[in-house]
């Protein structure tokens, strides 16, 4: 899925539309603008290397984002997402293998604190950037990609 169709579906699957929440911003959950200020950056950035899906647990929803491990089997790939954590206005990057992908979405950590990167609320920009790296990270070294990744 390319990144504008995960975001009109993400954004179908709450019932909104893009001119609503640029007409009523105050209206509309911090997660909306996540999925597409982080989303859009990333393809910029990464084009066809990254394949898009939307998530949804409750309280945290937005986009995936799954790249391939150095030997291209889609096994061995790696999903990523961004999302406001549940507790705080916090922007979180978490993550998993994608065959390990929980039905509720790529979380590999212990908890909910147990994360892969965590920004100011707003901070798009910081978010996007470092889930590139990650991105490129994992498509590099494939399960040995957080030994090089350094927050």
């Amino acid at each position: 899925m390319t990144v504008i169709d995960a975001i009109n579906h993400y954004y179908a699957d709450r019932g909104v539309c893009e001119q609503d929440i640029f007409a009523c911003p105050d209206e509309f959950p911090n997660q909306l603008f996540i999925a597409r200020e982080v989303g859009v950056r990333v393809a910029r950035e990464m084009g066809e290397f990254v394949s898009y899906g939307t998530f949804y647990n409750l309280r945290e929803h937005g986009l995936t984002y799954t790249v391939l491990g150095p030997d291209l089997h889609p096994e061995n790939g790696w999903t990523f997402c961004v999302y406001e954590h549940r507790n705080s206005d916090e922007i979180i990057i978490n993550g998993c293998r994608t065959a390990e992908v929980k039905p509720y979405g790529p979380y590999g950590g212990q908890d909910k604190w147990d994360t892969l990167g965590c920004f100011d609320y707003g901070n798009y920009d910081d978010a996007a950037n470092a889930l590139i790296r990650i991105l490129n990270l994992a498509m590099e070294f494939g399960d040995d990609w957080k030994r090089h990744y350094f927050v």
